[in-house]
């Protein structure tokens, strides 16, 4: 049978680049445990950088990778010392001690992989590290980066070839996301005292466990406002999902076809905007919402959607407590080179997301209710407001993209 096929794509990419100034101015213990811990912080940092990014992105999308930021964070966290570190503690949620949670992201990213083997499923994940070819890194900070993370090394002349090594690395970033992202590292942004750049780029793609078909996708209203709407193609299916209810949202679980992976759908309820349904969700909040509640017949309408967001995360995370590491002069990053001269210069994040449907006529049906009695009447799940959206691990629970669609137009 020809598949019609119902893609996600995802595209992450993280640049962190660290300046040298010129001045010089449960049982923890277990695979299980660790797997909890970055669960834990990571789902934490993720609600925490939602509500923060409702207000300064303010109805227009959101989309961001909260593990990629997480691990990625992590890696500096391993070299950062005093109020440096403790700044990334605070808002990382990094409360275990850094060698145990250097293993826990370890396990998580074993696990992660090793749980997209199909054809239909495909996530990547890769770092480097650029570093300025006359600057010596501790070789505590190099072991633990390649141990852990598996971040690979390149030395680049930052003062005599910037520009060159700026098109290596935007040469890296498309490679590695597929040549969805090129050149994200703007012209000039490597300087004389410019250090190393850390890179992480992430690249998710999956189809449906339950495909849509593509003639039954069809216009419907989307509420930006009480007043206001566009009109916007959205797909409907009729099927078995995981349906719940809390105080003040819908919830819908929309499973990958390998079922290692679901996107959840939180649609708050009409009256309520995002913002407002956000001020009572805590992480202790999500971890009920993302434990299956029941199964039920819905019929779901759900707008395509396509759309990049790209985060200043200096300006972002310094809003949240991380001002230190990207303060030439407070910042402390000695774990990492023994010396008090690197702080944060530039952090970039940028996401690309498509959610569309693609290929041939599908010759699936279901049918419900046989020997006369009478169908069910499915539930309807109508996606016409602003919602929130989650890609998670299901058998950790680790949140790897968060969102919101504001306007799928947009």
């Amino acid at each position: 049978m020809n598949g019609l096929h119902k893609v996600l794509a995802i595209l992450i990419l993280l640049i962190l680049i660290l300046s040298l100034s010129i001045h010089y101015a449960r049982n923890a213990g277990s695979t299980e445990g660790r797997i909890n811990i970055v669960s834990a912080c990571n789902n934490d940092f993720a609600i925490d950088l939602l509500k923060k990014l409702s207000v300064i992105e303010y109805g227009r999308n959101i989309i961001f990778s909260p593990y990629c930021l997480s691990r990625t964070s992590s890696i500096l966290f391993s070299g950062a010392r005093g109020s440096t570190a403790g700044e990334m503690r605070y808002v990382f949620h990094f409360m275990s001690p850094i060698e145990e949670l250097n293993r826990a992201f370890y396990d998580a990213d074993n696990l992660l992989g090793g749980r997209m083997p199909q054809a239909s499923s495909a996530l990547f994940i890769a770092d480097r590290l650029w570093v300025r070819d006359d600057v010596t890194l501790l070789n505590g900070f190099e072991k633990t980066s390649k141990k852990y993370y598996g971040t690979s090394f390149k030395r680049l002349d930052f003062v005599h070839e910037p520009r060159r090594s700026e098109k290596i690395i935007n040469k890296w970033i498309e490679e590695h996301t597929n040549g969805k992202i090129r050149e994200i590292l703007p012209p000039n942004s490597i300087e004389m005292d410019t250090s190393m750049i850390l890179t992480e780029a992430v690249y998710f793609k999956s189809m449906w466990k339950y495909i849509f078909e593509e003639k039954a996708t069809h216009q419907i209203k989307f509420h930006l406002s009480s007043s206001t709407f566009v009109y916007t193609d959205a797909m409907v299916n009729e099927e078995e999902y995981c349906y719940g209810l809390i105080k003040d949202a819908q919830l819908l679980e929309l499973p990958y076809r390998d079922d290692a992976m679901s996107m959840l759908i939180i649609l708050p309820n009409k009256g309520l905007d995002i913002m407002g349904f956000l001020n009572n969700i805590n992480y202790a909040a999500l971890r009920r919402i993302m434990i299956p509640n029941q199964y039920s017949l819905v019929r779901l309408s759900l707008p395509k959607f396509r759309f990049s967001s790209e985060m200043d995360l200096k300006k972002v995370l310094g809003t949240m407590g991380m001002r230190r590491a990207f303060s030439n002069g407070d910042a402390d990053f000695s774990g990492i080179d023994g010396s008090r001269h690197m702080y944060i210069q530039i952090a970039i994040h940028k996401t690309v997301i498509n959610v569309d449907e693609r290929g041939t006529e599908a010759a699936a049906g279901t049918g419900y209710g046989t020997g006369g009695v009478e169908p069910r009447k499915p539930l309807e799940f109508t996606v016409d407001r602003p919602f929130i959206f989650m890609i998670y691990d299901r058998r950790t629970d680790i949140i790897l993209f968060m969102g919101i669609v504001n306007n799928p137009k947009s």
